[in-house]
């Protein structure tokens, strides 16, 4: 059955996350003000995240990504969602995940979803802004081979729960 892995059956209230950045693997720092355009405008060469800091509740939380995460730090600032693999010439390694400020797992959402009916084995690619709700929803890119053809679906998913709350063809 394809749907969201809960991690815990009820969650507590999650603390704010605040000083929330982002570590490459050549050590350069993205913290939540700096934007594509301006890391171009530094000369930063693309490069993979492996870490992530962030505080909560007077404490420091690290998590290390040794093959590389994109992240994003979702409405609210009490949790992130990641996308663990997302180098699409590879199987991803991970579904979809959302982390509590914490750094613990709130869900998971598979690599196998339902569109128009059928059953797709893909992968999240990226996050793109929430197409309505941008307060309470999040929304990632879901890729799949359809027969030999590439198929991009923009989710939408509900951030306190994980569940789907609209799909769109994308691009």
């Amino acid at each position: 059955m394809v749907g969201i892995i809960l991690a815990k059956e009820s969650h507590s209230a999650m603390g704010l996350i605040t000083n929330f950045v982002k570590v490459r693997l050549d050590g350069k720092i993205i913290d939540e003000s700096l934007n594509p355009r301006q890391m171009i405008d530094l000369g930063w060469a693309p490069c993979i995240v492996t870490e992530l800091r962030w505080q909560s509740d007077g404490r420091i939380v690290s998590k290390q990504f040794p093959e590389g995460v994109l992240a994003k730090l979702l409405p609210g600032k009490t949790s992130i969602a990641l996308i663990e693999t997302y180098d699409v010439n590879r199987a991803p390694l991970s579904a979809m995940s959302v982390i509590e400020s914490t750094g613990d797992l709130l869900y998971s959402i598979p690599n196998l979803q339902v569109v128009m009916g059928k059953n797709l084995s893909g992968s999240f690619c990226w996050f793109e802004p929430s197409t309505d709700d941008t307060e309470n929803c999040f929304s990632a890119v879901f890729q799949a081979d359809i027969d030999g053809n590439l198929v991009q679906y923009k989710f939408d998913f509900d951030i306190a729960s994980g569940k789907i709350q609209k799909i769109s063809a994308s691009r």
